[in-house]
């Protein structure tokens, strides 16, 4: 039986998210400072968003 080309590049592609997304998430749990930073960042573009939006209506 024939592997779907499609099926095999999603396998790949899903499956490199996974491990990166582990190990980044591994990486952010060991440094606070950077976990301080990305949440930060978030925080900001939640709230910017937030304005933007507000200002539209």
């Amino acid at each position: 039986m024939p592997v779907d080309p499609h099926l095999l590049t999603e396998f790949l592609v899903d499956g490199t998210v996974g491990v990166l997304a582990g190990r980044i998430g591994d990486w952010l749990r060991r440094r606070h400072t950077a976990r301080r930073r990305l949440n930060t960042a978030v925080g900001t573009l939640f709230i910017g968003l937030g304005v933007r939006l507000a200002a539209e209506r």
